[in-house]
């Protein structure tokens, strides 16, 4: 077998065993897998509902993947195999880039979520998936220019940001079919609270929704609290305004 085709095997080896992690650890927070997807950048493991969990479980299943690869730097560095250490390490810190589809932006938007909301948040890793992606585009054309006929990371570019493009219009879906959809409130269910002036706009105010948690909205005029509406009742006043 060429050098080629054992990096390509071993590269596949590591890519499979970061994405079996985060399979691991949703079965250990009882939470079902959807999928596992073939990219050109490795697997993507998809998670049943994962919108709907609560944070800790969120957060629990997107660091077991960066984890595991964290623990086989550690192991290849004490086994001084360079290749298999350097490799698994450029796979550790490219991953945590945040940039989707990689982890570090689902991490980045799980914990943006909690205080902004998810639409928000998605909309603000959207612009920091777009400064990534413009720093790899132009890396990439220092590379091919140094590295003639090599326009890997220009490749890399195009597709990340055509996945940030999608991620951004997936995530505003499954948002607002979760919220229309008014069927999350049970015992489970986060009670939160909002404060917000009489001029602003319920579109602006759901913004700041998190799909796992029930919302409270207090109104005020002139700091005193003129109105108290409940996630329901805002949303029938958007419904009424169509």
């Amino acid at each position: 077998m060429s050098i080629i085709a054992q990096n390509f095997f071993v590269i596949f080896f590591l890519a499979l065993s970061h994405e079996m992690g985060h399979i691991a650890m949703a079965f250990l927070c009882g939470v079902r897998p959807k999928k596992l997807k073939i990219t050109p950048l490795g697997f993507i493991a998809y998670i049943q509902d994962f919108e709907k969990i609560c944070f800790s479980k969120k957060i629990l299943i997107l660091i077991a993947g960066p984890f595991v690869n964290f623990v086989l730097t550690i192991i290849f560095f004490y086994l001084d195999n360079n290749f298999l250490f350097n490799a698994n390490l450029v796979l550790l810190i490219f991953n945590l880039l945040p940039t989707y589809p990689l982890d570090g932006s689902k991490i980045l938007m799980v914990i943006l979520t909690r205080k902004i909301g998810l639409i928000n948040s998605s909309t603000f890793v959207m612009r920091t998936s777009f400064l990534i992606n413009i720093t790899i585009f132009l890396i990439g054309i220092v590379q091919t220019i140094l590295f003639p006929f090599n326009i890997s990371l220009i490749l890399i570019f195009l597709y990340l940001q055509k996945k940030s493009k999608d991620y951004y219009i997936e995530t505003t879906k499954i948002f607002y079919d979760i919220i229309l959809s008014g069927h999350k409130l049970n015992q489970q269910t986060k009670i939160k609270s909002i404060i917000i002036d009489m001029e602003t706009p319920f579109l602006t105010v759901i913004k700041r929704f998190n799909p796992d948690s029930f919302y409270i909205v207090y109104i005020k005029d002139n700091k005193k609290i003129v109105n108290i509406m409940n996630e329901f009742e805002i949303l029938e006043k958007i419904k009424e305004a169509k």
